[in-house]
């Protein structure tokens, strides 16, 4: 991973049987730094807006990472709020977007990796406000 941040990464499948769901995602919401989205139709279909996720999507709200895991045309799609954000894809070698799911190739898929992890750590560097041990709490919604 990184040599210079420390990431804790958190989904709902850390909520242990018998906990309280809506506490401990409120809480894990609390702690993250920033969200790390993966969309698709399917995840775009289940977002409840003024949701729990809201805070990442308001203007005021904390940072998200938008990954387009699976195509969504963006001037076409609700997107609740992303619209405005930049959405992470990389380009092709003629120039064209591509999500996750389009690239082909294990080369293609590791580039992709490979450019949101250096653009994550970009972010980070460039002040996004973190503990005073350069860790980087963020939640990745289901």
């Amino acid at each position: 991973m990184s040599k210079d941040f420390d990431y804790d990464i958190w989904d709902e499948t850390a909520i242990m049987v018998g906990e309280h769901r809506a506490h401990a995602i409120a809480e894990a919401l609390h702690k993250a730094d920033f969200g790390l989205f993966l969309v698709s139709m399917a995840w775009l279909a289940k977002f409840e807006p003024g949701g729990s996720l809201s805070v990442f999507v308001k203007d005021d709200g904390k940072p998200v990472i938008p990954v387009v895991l699976k195509p969504v045309v963006q001037e076409h799609h609700q997107l609740h709020g992303l619209g405005v954000r930049q959405l992470f894809r990389v380009e092709s070698s003629r120039g064209v977007l591509k999500c996750y799911a389009e690239c082909r190739t294990d080369a293609e898929r590791d580039r992709i990796a490979q450019s949101l992890f250096q653009q994550i750590e970009q972010r980070l560097r460039r002040g996004w406000p973190l503990g005073a041990h350069r860790s980087a709490s963020h939640y990745v919604p289901r």
